[in-house]
């Protein structure tokens, strides 16, 4: 079976302002063959009484989107164009995914701050540039996927871990992560990634900040100790004299 970003590349080579309006045959055999196939994707995904498996609801999704592939007319191609998105959204949602995902960016962003020689340092993953984000996760795919290799690859429920999915899909999650979307709705993955990203730095942030309040607070009590037991030599010492000299 093709990958999703094989499938999405190839979704997004049919060019939408070449297509005609869907004929009533075309219209009527899509919904019979495809409507079934977009409505169990999306009841899996919206089931909150079962876990979402990202490996499952990625084969649902390109079932959906092989079916609806086979036609090249306005309406189905803006339905492909969505359940594109919704694919997406719902696998970088996954617990695997995102956790990784917010571990990768918090790494990046506190290895500006290390000394200790990284590949971090020579890619800039957290750059507020997207062009210069899009060139380091371009330049630097060895140095994401040993991040996903030492903290990403336990198995899953489904047998598919995030280093897996990741190594399927890494052009489709480069082109999420650093381009703008066409359409902003802020519902797309673009905006789910950039929610991932955000609160990872936020948290990394916050630890820092934190680590450098007890850092402080602790030299604060040293500091007190160190007075304070200057204090007791001190008081020691005057009061040897003071008996010396009576």
């Amino acid at each position: 079976m093709l990958s999703l970003s094989k499938l999405i590349l190839l979704f997004c080579s049919v060019h939408l302002g070449l297509a005609a309006r869907c004929g009533f045959w075309d219209s009527l055999v899509s919904e019979a063959r495809c409507d079934s196939l977009v409505k169990e994707y999306k009841v899996y995904v919206r089931n909150e009484d079962s876990e979402v498996i990202h490996e499952h609801a990625a084969k649902l999704c390109s079932n959906a989107l092989s079916c609806l592939s086979s036609y090249n007319c306005d309406e189905i191609n803006y339905k492909r164009i969505d359940l594109t998105a919704h694919c997406e959204i719902s696998i970088y949602a996954s617990y695997e995914n995102e956790q990784c995902l917010r571990g990768f960016f918090r790494k990046a962003y506190a290895s500006q701050f290390s000394s200790k020689q990284t590949c971090f340092k020579e890619f800039q993953f957290v750059d507020k540039d997207r062009a210069e984000q899009r060139e380091a996760f371009i330049e630097g795919r060895t140095c994401f996927f040993d991040y996903l290799e030492e903290y990403c690859s336990s198995a899953s429920t489904d047998g598919m871990d995030s280093l897996t999915y990741f190594q399927n899909n890494y052009e489709q999650f480069v082109e999420s992560m650093t381009h703008e979307p066409a359409v902003d709705g802020c519902t797309g993955p673009r905006d789910l990634l950039n929610v991932i990203y955000c609160s990872a730095l936020s948290d990394e942030l916050d630890e820092r900040n934190a680590l450098t309040t007890l850092v402080s607070f602790e030299k604060i009590i040293n500091f007190g100790e160190n007075i304070l037991g200057n204090v007791v030599v001190w008081s020691s010492r005057i009061e040897t004299k003071r008996k010396s000299n009576c």
